[in-house]
């Protein structure tokens, strides 16, 4: 066992141990954490002739396709049960991207975004793991597009950018499965995707999946999960990443699909995605705060591409840009590395308060110290340690 005492959540999260040790006690001892990067080829998932040519032609008329079994099960069921512990531990469900078996899944993917992106493509800074308890309070994103200000989709209908979502579970009508408007259902696809109307609800599909099966689709589809509810038998989870043509660059910094990013930049990009989702996924302020920390262990993310006048492709219309997320504007660039970590709050205080199981008065003063915390109102104390 490994003692966390007076550790403040930075630390936890960027020792490798503590993750190799959350995964042992799920029964997945054998996660690896590759530190310092390296390529892990995982064998691709090959279709037939007729079937790539199917499920080409549904990209390009219905912007989606599934294809079932990419995964096996064991291997999904194997992950699902470690994200649901790190939820039960309250650690965000991203985190799991710091395993190597969160990032190998899309190298079975690679031939199928070969036939459909080309070669030479590009994993986004953009990725994220849903998890939708089972109960009727849990539930999905509202309908958003993914990316719905700037061009993605070419003249002849094909994509430049897909969604690339695996399900670590089965995901059915009664646990908040999928649910998106076809490209010939929605009548301001491609042009006008700052709209979310659906004016034919007959057009809504339902995309209810078997653990392992992977679901692709363009990101300027019209999306949404639904509402779990009592009947649920199994939380909905799932792994998404965004990927691109080669030659373009939407975001970067852009990931290299058949290498793993080093433990460092996993943290860093782990953060980013926190910050980059909040309107989607909001989080405490102690996550808050340790998103910002952990933002400056990679590159700044930086969304380009933007068309004049719009906000962040992943986010609704009034949102704001988030904190901590650059992007290019005519003004230049602005990093998350000029922006300071923000004062946290009573809540905050709170939060990490009831997240601790045990608490030590000098590791209270090592946590608040280091957070630059000086006050301790009404004799609260920041305690960000986590229990094993």
């Amino acid at each position: 066992m490994t003692s966390t005492a007076s550790k403040s959540f930075f630390d936890l999260a960027t020792d490798p141990d503590f993750w190799r040790t959350l995964a042992a006690r799920t029964g997945n001892a054998d996660f690896t954490i590759t530190e310092n990067g390296r390529v892990k080829a995982e064998d691709p998932h090959k279709l037939t002739a007729d079937a790539i040519d199917q499920a080409l032609e549904e990209l390009r008329d219905d912007g989606f396709f599934i294809v079932d079994g990419i995964m096996d099960g064991e291997a999904a069921k194997s992950m699902a049960d470690l994200v649901q512990f790190l939820a039960q531990q309250r650690w965000p469900a991203i985190f799991a991207m710091v395993y190597d078996e969160f990032w190998t899944p899309f190298q079975r993917c690679s031939w199928i975004l070969t036939r459909s992106l080309g070669a030479g493509y590009k994993l986004l800074p953009n990725f994220w793991i849903d998890y939708v308890p089972a109960a009727a309070s849990g539930r999905g994103w509202r309908p958003h597009r993914s990316r719905s200000d700037c061009q993605t989709i070419r003249a002849d209908g094909m994509p430049e950018t897909l969604r690339v979502s695996i399900a670590l579970t089965h995901a059915t009508t009664y646990n908040g499965c999928l649910y998106l408007l076809p490209a010939r259902q929605d009548p301001d696809y491609p042009n006008s995707l700052d709209k979310k109307e659906v004016l034919t609800l007959q057009g809504v599909r339902a995309l209810p999946l078997a653990a392992g099966d992977v679901l692709f689709h363009n990101e300027a589809l019209l999306h949404w999960g639904a509402q779990s509810t009592s009947e649920a038998v199994n939380p909905r989870i799932s792994l998404a990443m965004t990927v691109q043509k080669s030659g373009k660059s939407f975001e970067t910094p852009l990931i290299d699909p058949s290498a793993l990013p080093k433990f460092e930049q996993r943290l860093g990009l782990i953060g980013q995605q926190i910050m980059r989702f909040d309107s989607f996924e909001p989080m405490t302020e102690a996550v808050k705060q340790l998103a910002v920390q952990l933002s400056a262990l990679s590159e700044p993310l930086v969304i380009g591409q933007k068309r004049s006048g719009k906000n962040d492709a992943d986010r609704s219309a009034n949102q704001a840009q988030p904190k901590g997320v650059s992007q290019k504007a005519q003004t230049g660039k602005r990093s998350h590395a000029d922006l300071k970590p923000p004062r946290l709050s009573r809540a905050a205080l709170e939060d990490a308060l009831e997240m601790s199981k045990q608490s030590t008065s000098d590791g209270a003063a090592a946590a608040l110290k280091k957070l630059g915390v000086d006050d301790r109102e009404d004799g609260l104390v920041e305690i960000i340690e986590t229990y094993m």
